[in-house]
């Protein structure tokens, strides 16, 4: 949930009640902090920049595509408390402030809700009864439900609307100037529960046209989501006329510093004081031992902050010349704004240049030009325009400037794709720099990338969009990445920008030195056939890999599962016999058939596949597996037997030597290799095995034709 003041945002939903369109139903909540969209190029990424950039500027759509999107948001339940008497009541006329606007520009024509009186305070400032102003909208809604909403017997329009104004749901429509109101059923709203477990009883008699239920946008939501966002339903639209949006947008491509530069200052300079005015929490800072009110200006960082200190006197004075003089109040104004822009711009751009506001000549500033930002390289180089600039240099710039122009900014930052024209290290430095101005400040940044610096951010809310050929999850073409999902990938060896690699295969194998002799033997072939290999730390842990959301929701790569100790011709004929029966018979024929065949083999790693591959069978996911095997017991069998024990003649002859130490009885994997360390003093670290795969002068023929069976599955599926 993204808290804006009194505005609680708790997502966006996309074409909750329409199919057939660009974008499938799919709900996406929005978190204060760092939202991450990624996916393939083509998945619906920058369609969602732009719905939810239409919502907040009341726009229509710029695209023709059919498609609907709604900004779901309550309002706080304590928005509407307080007392001008009570401790709370800066911040009643706050939420008045912000809230009465946003709930007025609901009035429809010929209805009068903003004709309510304002009063007076000792201060000359203006307040109202919230109360009044729920009275009046519950009179418009009732309006509006009794044309448009099916009520059971004895439930009136007006009881609807009460409770629905009390619930404080809402949502921004895209396209439209009009908000959508939900009631949402709970303890606090009898009737609307009534009205909706009316409409659940008798939705399929076609009586209740207008029955709506939000589940059709996220059934496969996480159980947090779900408990914020139960059923929700849509009583009435109420066409409004809404000028603007509550919420600033950020990261606007239209966005001009030099003009707004200009605007802001007019602004300022405009609304001075003919004497200086210093507010409670100024004076806090005059106490702590500041000489002057210059000295005070030295220690804000915040222009805004430093405004009451200001007055209208020496704002802008002249020379002779007519150049501005050192002591006037706008140039406290500009170092202000420019010592803001340059410490968001380091944070954004690593080796980011200098910025530097430039007022120009002030006759033309006075007519509302001539005022220009530019850039140095260093203190003594000379400044260029930020138009001649690189292109990320100009695009964090402006950003730095848009966000020191704001003063604390708030709201919305939208970014399509921030990687761009970025190298390595600085896309790093950018994701971070992201990530700490989102949480320093009451921002919700969203963003569509393809960036690992971004999709790896633990902190960052990252949604997977798929593409239409990739196939929907659960009806849905967006999911969360949560938390738990993310620990599983780390579980794997995986970080989330690895879903991002588009992986053909996925080749599950024992433990470490498995991966390593596959990666030194063959990393190259793999990576050209985008196979990624991960050790599951032991065959006993391979039937927990059907659990895995992960491997299954959010990526499409066939798994191999290579266990050691088995025949691999005979591993793969029993495997396709199964996955014929699976077609011909049933998955629980197929299943019981490779639990039995497998079994047959009689080592312990063949109990391990046998319990994956009945599983994998039962529950009809054969067409995404492939079992392998290799003859040897253990991967390191494979490397010169020399590399880890010097004076040995053969892997065979050791195996004999450790049997006849534990008195004939054969070790297992574990304790030959505790046996090679202590008795042979083998030094069997990953460095070491590393050595001795890439010492090797050919690679063994198990392992290639391993190689040719992966290449097979992947470019020839069948």
């Amino acid at each position: 949930m993204f808290q804006f003041g009194p505005l609680h945002v708790l997502g966006v939903a996309i074409n909750p009640f329409s199919s057939g369109t660009a974008l499938s139903p799919s709900w996406i909540p929005l978190s204060e902090g760092l939202n991450v969209l990624y996916g393939l190029n083509g998945a619906g990424k920058s369609l969602i920049l732009e719905g939810l950039e239409d919502i907040l500027l009341v726009r229509e759509t710029r695209r023709r595509e059919r498609r609907h999107m709604e900004l779901v948001l309550r309002i706080a339940q304590d928005a509407y408390k307080g007392d001008r008497h009570d401790d709370n009541w800066e911040y009643y006329n706050y939420a008045r402030r912000e809230v009465a606007p946003f709930l007025t520009s609901l009035q429809r024509p010929g209805e009068y809700l903003t004709d309510i009186p304002d009063h007076w305070d000792e201060d000359g400032n203006t307040w109202i009864y919230v109360d009044d102003l729920l009275n009046r909208m519950e009179q418009a809604v009732a309006g509006s439900v009794e044309q448009s909403a099916l009520l059971p017997e004895g439930v009136t329009p007006e009881d609807v609307a009460a409770e629905l104004i009390r619930e404080q749901v809402f949502a921004f429509v895209m396209g439209q100037r009009g908000f959508v109101i939900r009631g949402i059923p709970s303890e606090r709203s009898p009737v609307i529960s009534q009205v909706i477990a009316w409409r659940e009883e008798d939705k399929n008699t076609n009586k209740n046209q207008n029955w709506s239920s939000i589940e059709s946008i996220w059934p496969s939501a996480t159980e947090e989501a779900r408990a914020v966002l139960p059923k929700i339903y849509e009583f009435c639209y109420l066409d409004a006329d809404l000028p603007n949006s509550p919420f600033p947008v950020l990261g606007r491509s239209d966005f001009d510093p030099d003009a707004e530069s200009a605007r802001t200052l007019s602004q300022v300079g405009s609304g001075l004081p003919d004497s200086p005015t210093v507010s409670s929490i100024d004076r806090k800072k005059v106490s702590r031992g500041a000489a002057s009110r210059s000295s005070v200006l030295d220690s804000i960082r915040d222009y805004r902050t430093a405004i009451p200190l200001l007055s209208r006197r020496n704002w802008i004075a002249f020379s002779e010349e007519g150049n501005i003089q050192e002591q006037s109040k706008i140039l406290e104004i500009v170092r202000l704004i420019s010592a803001d822009a340059n410490s968001y711009y380091s944070h954004l751009l690593i080796d980011a240049p200098i910025l530097e506001l430039d007022l120009g000549n002030p006759h033309k500033w006075l007519e509302g030009s001539g005022v220009t930002w530019g850039a140095r390289r260093t203190a003594e180089s000379p400044l260029v325009r930020l138009d001649d600039l690189s292109q990320a240099e100009r695009r964090w710039a402006r950003l730095a400037i848009e966000l020191a122009l704001q003063g604390m900014p708030s709201g919305f930052l939208i970014m399509d794709e921030p990687e761009q024209a970025l190298h390595r290290a600085a896309e790093a430095h950018m994701a971070e720099g992201l990530l700490s101005l989102a949480k320093q400040f009451d921002l919700c940044v969203v963003v569509a990338t393809h960036s690992t610096e971004l999709l790896n951010q633990t902190d960052a809310n990252i949604h997977l969009v798929r593409r239409s050929d990739q196939g929907l999850l659960n009806h849905q073409q967006v999911h969360d990445l949560s938390r738990v999902d993310r620990e599983e990938l780390r579980e794997f060896g995986l970080l989330p920008s690895d879903l991002l690699r588009r992986q053909k295969g996925i080749l599950l194998v024992e433990g470490e030195h498995d991966l390593i002799v596959w990666q030194s033997l063959l990393g190259e072939e793999l990576d050209a056939l985008r196979v990624e290999v991960i050790p599951i730390r032991g065959a006993g842990k391979l039937n927990a890999t059907l659990d895995s959301r992960v491997l299954y929701d959010f990526t499409d790569a066939h798994l191999f599962v290579l266990l050691d100790a088995m025949n691999s011709s005979q591993v793969t004929q029993i495997w396709e016999e199964a996955c014929r029966l699976a077609k011909t018979k049933s998955p629980q024929v197929a299943a019981e058939y490779a639990d039995i065949e497998l079994k047959k083999l009689r080592v312990d790693e063949s109990q391990a596949l046998a319990a994956w591959a009945s599983r994998a069978l039962a529950t009809r996911r054969e067409g995404r597996h492939t079992p392998l095997a290799l003859q040897l017991a253990d991967v390191l069998e494979y490397l010169p037997v020399t590399c880890f024990v010097p004076n040995a003649q053969s892997w065979s002859s050791l195996h004999d030597e450790c049997a006849t130490s534990q008195g004939g009885l054969q070790p297992s994997g574990t304790q030959f290799k505790s046996w090679l360390r202590k008795a042979k003093k083998a030094d069997l670290s990953p460095e070491a095995v590393r050595q001795a795969a890439l010492s090797m002068d050919s690679i063994p023929f198990e392992f290639t034709a391993l190689l040719e069976r992966i290449k097979e599955i992947l470019l020839d599926p069948r």
